[in-house]
């Protein structure tokens, strides 16, 4: 997941920008919300699919440029071999990334992520939360396991380094669930940005992703 930059670094620097302003955003809402009385969902869950789907256009954007595109993201030349991997990544995936983030919080003696805000309540914000969670997982995967991973990769020459810098912007992106969740959200996205690297596209990634979403919302709304 090495070779040539993929895009532009100036597209890469507002890209990095954008995961700053949504910690931020993020960091405010929650702030605001904090002992609030529960509002209605429906409309920021909307409004938050639109901006992933926005965010990953403007990847799109930046890499036609370069004559590249998102597709090559979650392309497999092996075929239902590839299909059979990916179901095993899933599974294992799914596990190690939900234990590298609880691990990291509790060696850190941290509290639960603060995502009270965001939770669906009813069934309407459910079936939304559902839609919410696949658009974060498909989308957030081109940003972060991807496209950051790949820029970073490229401008370092350190495959390594682009896989600890992207999880490292990932947990920033998360900031406003809470200090310690900086770190265990930067683990979780370490363990898939390892399986993104191995697997050489973010297939099973995507769905571990937008899985572990659905299932976090759901189960503690």
């Amino acid at each position: 997941m090495t070779a040539a930059p993929i895009a532009s670094r100036r597209h890469l620097t507002i890209v990095l920008v954008i995961a700053g302003v949504i910690a931020l955003a993020g960091m405010q809402q929650a702030s605001a919300l904090a002992g609030a009385k529960p509002a209605s969902r429906a409309v920021p869950y909307l409004i938050a699919i639109a901006l992933q789907l926005a965010w990953a256009r403007y990847i799109q954007m930046g890499m036609r440029r370069y004559g590249r595109s998102v597709r090559e993201f979650f392309a497999d030349a092996t075929g239902l071999r590839g299909a059979a991997i990916d179901a095993v990544a899933v599974v294992i995936g799914f596990v190690f990334a939900r234990f590298a983030a609880i691990e990291i919080r509790a060696w850190l003696s941290g509290p639960p992520a603060n995502t009270a805000f965001l939770l669906p309540h009813g069934q309407v914000e459910s079936i939304l939360w559902v839609a919410l969670s696949v658009a974060a997982g498909v989308c957030e995967e081109i940003v972060f396991r991807a496209y950051l991973q790949r820029q970073f990769a490229a401008l370092t020459g350190n495959v390594a380094l682009g896989i600890l810098l992207q999880a490292l912007v990932f947990g920033v992106s998360h900031g406003y669930q809470g200090p310690v969740s900086i770190l265990s959200t930067g683990g979780y996205g370490l363990v898939l940005g390892l399986i993104a690297w191995q697997r050489g596209n973010i297939r099973a990634c995507a769905i571990i992703h937008a899985t572990t979403d659905i299932v976090g919302g759901l189960l503690r709304a």
